[in-house]
């Protein structure tokens, strides 16, 4: 194989670049939207299931943290 010309290895970077750029970006949004994820899942355990009312085994975590 010849070696690259050098407008072939700026086209080269430039792509890498966007093609790194843009992982970043999807990597953000993933955990953006996990944390809204999670987030919401506890607040549903939180208003459905335990009614706003915290449970018997966070008291004891909360006792023993402090």
């Amino acid at each position: 194989m010849s070696e690259l010309s050098t407008n072939e290895k700026e086209l080269a970077e430039s792509v890498k670049a966007l093609i790194i750029g843009a992982k970043n970006k999807v990597a953000v949004y993933v955990n953006a939207e996990l944390t809204m994820l999670y987030w919401t899942i506890g607040y549903y355990i939180n208003s459905y299931i335990l009614e706003g009312n915290r449970a018997e085994y966070s008291k004891a975590i909360i006792k023993n943290l402090a």
